[in-house]
């Protein structure tokens, strides 16, 4: 961030709330719980394992894309606030 800020180049932290998870990034809100449809272990994990509970977990799976289920990513905070 602070070549770009030397470069006077425009940045944009993309990610707001992000699931934790190997294959994604952090967000600035970050949803830890390894429920069933994050399935961190596999066999399948991300898409295909929302499509696959969708029909039994509907309920639980919107209710988990409430803000207040996500942590503040402190570290990420601080580190565009510093960029800014």
């Amino acid at each position: 961030l602070a070549q770009f800020k030397a470069l006077d180049i425009h940045w944009h932290y993309w990610t707001f709330k992000a699931i934790k998870n190997y294959m994604f990034p952090d967000g600035v809100y970050s949803y830890g719980a390894n429920d069933p449809w994050v399935n961190r272990a596999g066999p399948d994990s991300g898409w295909d394992s929302w499509a696959r509970l969708w029909p039994t977990h509907k309920k639980q799976m919107i209710a988990s894309w409430r803000t207040e289920k996500f942590s503040l990513n402190a570290l990420i905070v601080k580190e565009i606030r510093d960029a800014c």
